[in-house]
């Protein structure tokens, strides 16, 4: 799918090429290419009452501390890693009807690229109100 901001997104369930985890069923595979160029992974799993996301990136990744004494379930925030070429970011955030869990996956010589295109998604936010 083409967006305003110059980047097409492929969205796929992730159980369609990756059928062996169950655990992590529910979770949707987005691929963001910039001219034409893959330029960014994310693995997005809305609304679930886990944190099976977490354990995946905890596991493939290292492990991270949740601060003071919250619980993985109600811990809310982000955690990266800087692993060769690539910046490995893990967010759990609130929604409108729960939570949801990113992974998302770059590699550094696409950085600019990302960094313009989050940039118009920025702006187009802002004007959003």
């Amino acid at each position: 799918m083409p967006d305003q901001f110059g980047g097409e997104n492929l969205i796929l369930p992730l159980e369609a090429i990756c059928n062996n985890n169950d655990k992590l069923y529910g979770t949707n595979l987005i691929l963001l290419y910039i001219n034409n160029k893959l330029v960014r992974f994310q693995l997005y799993r809305p609304i679930m009452p886990d944190r099976n996301l977490m354990e995946f990136a905890m596991k493939k990744y290292g492990e991270f501390i949740i601060p003071g004494t919250t619980s993985k379930k109600d811990w809310r925030g982000n955690f990266r890693w800087r692993i060769n070429n690539e910046t490995i970011e893990y967010i759990i955030n609130d929604i409108h009807d729960g939570h949801v869990e990113i992974l998302e996956i770059t590699n550094s010589f696409y950085e600019n690229e990302i960094s313009k295109y989050n940039e118009k998604v920025g702006e187009w936010l802002d004007t959003r109100n």
